[in-house]
């Protein structure tokens, strides 16, 4: 017998004793995350701090929780790994206020560091609700990007209202390069 018979034979046994049954089927889209993953990856809903999160980049593993204080103004930054609410150390925090104008206003930032933090491993940044332009009043008047290394990568952040933060597969803006 040659080879290709052989072959075809053994293609065909596991054609036919391969998946028989539904029942040996097995869905992997409603499987459950890793325990390592503590986010949805279609809707990230407030942080930990009541906040925007700001997914980074495609592998879920940066993202930014941004909280607008409606009485001071101030915004406040957390950064995160993989997992929203475990803190990860920023670095060079530009941050920018997109301005009707086309301009960008450049505001300056404190690192508010965390128990165990110190200045240069803070995972929480504060821009001051006095640096803000007076027709920013809420969250919702907010459109801003801010660039940040984490991790030794650098990345850019994006608020706008228009699209509420970027979702799956639309990661706009995420890196240096898209700019």
């Amino acid at each position: 017998m040659s080879h290709k018979w052989i072959a075809l034979i053994v293609c065909s046994l596991l054609t036919v004793s391969g998946c028989s049954s539904s029942e040996q089927y097995e869905d992997y889209s409603s499987a459950p995350l890793s325990e390592n993953t503590n986010h949805d990856h279609h809707d990230h809903g407030a942080g930990v701090h009541g906040g925007q999160i700001i997914e980074f980049d495609a592998a879920h593993a940066h993202h930014a929780e941004l909280v607008f204080d409606e009485k001071t103004r101030d915004i406040t930054l957390y950064f995160y790994g993989a997992e929203i609410g475990k803190a990860q150390a920023a670095e060079g925090l530009v941050f920018e206020v997109d301005k009707a104008d086309g301009d960008e206003l450049h505001l300056d930032t404190s690192a508010l560091p965390l128990e165990g933090e110190t200045e240069e491993t803070a995972s929480r940044f504060l821009v001051a609700g006095s640096e803000l332009p007076p027709e920013i009043r809420s969250a919702a008047d907010l459109h801003c990007h801010f660039h940040v290394n984490l991790s030794g990568q650098e990345f850019t952040g994006h608020l706008t209202h228009d699209d509420h933060h970027d979702e799956h597969g639309d990661h706009a803006g995420h890196s240096e390069d898209d700019h």
